[in-house]
């Protein structure tokens, strides 16, 4: 469901549209070839098989988005111009935001528009989910120009990995290559452009599960998600420093499979880490 709240940022895309970041010259997004991801991507939780093609025109980032999702998802060979087609886009036009989402699904894709944060980024990445995600790339940190004052340049990215270390976003390049942006950056580009991500599926990854009253992880699994997968997105709260919500998810996971070790290890981590070093103990012998 698109809320009313967006209406004042769909119309501004409608008339500025979107422009490729390589034509800003910025520092802060790194282009590299197949053959460098190819090397980098083992230091990303990241999603393999995601085919961006060039559209014909500066504005057909949003066409070129939804026909590589297209494309993962449902295999059937979508051209980036067809998309071009289907949404009436022109030469000097953009996609607007609300387009993406309907799009996808009119096509047969259970997409949706929802809030965004990093942390539902590598929760998709995990489960094997790129997604859609716009930014303003007026939004320069070092630059002498207020934010507000800048005009917008807006585009479309299909995110498919997220590298802890180094605190990067992995998007998808053209010809099997990838476009690496700085988590700071991204923060206040995609913020300034509505902070909205598209994601296929009923994900609802964003989980602090709990029956009211009850202890974290005691509630209801919110979907079918496996042991693993449970594990991972408990590894990256943890990894932020969201315990309790990484708690939920070991728990989770041990529901699933009651003799996952990595999950009482994380439940022995996290008791180090609140001082119970004898539940910590109990955790890590199990």
């Amino acid at each position: 469901m698109i809320r009313l709240s967006l209406l004042p940022l769909v119309l501004l895309l409608a008339v500025i549209g979107c422009v490729s970041p390589a034509s800003v010259g910025l520092s802060y997004m790194r282009e590299i070839d197949v053959a460098d991801w190819g090397i980098q991507k083992l230091n990303f939780e990241h999603v393999e098989g995601v085919k961006l093609v060039k559209g014909d025109n500066p504005y057909d980032c949003g066409p070129e988005a939804l026909a590589a999702l297209l494309n993962y998802f449902r295999s059937d060979n979508t051209s980036v111009q067809q998309v071009a087609k289907d949404l009436g886009a022109t030469p000097t036009t953009g996609t607007a935001s609300p387009q993406i989402p309907i799009y996808l699904r009119a096509r047969g894709l259970p997409a949706n528009m929802q809030a965004g944060s990093v942390t539902l980024l590598r929760q998709n990445c995990l489960i094997g989910n790129p997604c859609i995600i716009m930014v303003d790339a007026a939004a320069v940190p070092d630059s002498p120009i207020p934010l507000a004052e800048r005009e917008s340049v807006f585009h479309y990215f299909v995110v498919i990995g997220y590298c802890a270390e180094s605190r990067q976003i992995a998007c998808a390049g053209y010809d099997g290559g990838c476009v690496l942006i700085d988590e700071d950056y991204l923060q206040k580009a995609w913020s300034k452009a509505g902070n909205y991500v598209v994601v296929v599926g009923n994900l609802a990854p964003e989980i602090v599960a709990s029956t009211a009253g009850g202890a974290p992880g005691t509630g209801e699994l919110l979907r079918d998600y496996t042991a693993e997968q449970h594990f991972d997105f408990g590894a990256v709260y943890e990894d932020e420093g969201r315990l309790e919500d990484a708690l939920a998810q070991y728990n989770f996971c041990l529901k699933r499979d009651p003799r996952f070790a990595l999950a009482h290890v994380g439940l022995g981590n996290i008791s180090m880490r609140k001082g119970n070093r004898d539940e910590a103990l109990r955790g890590y012998k199990r």
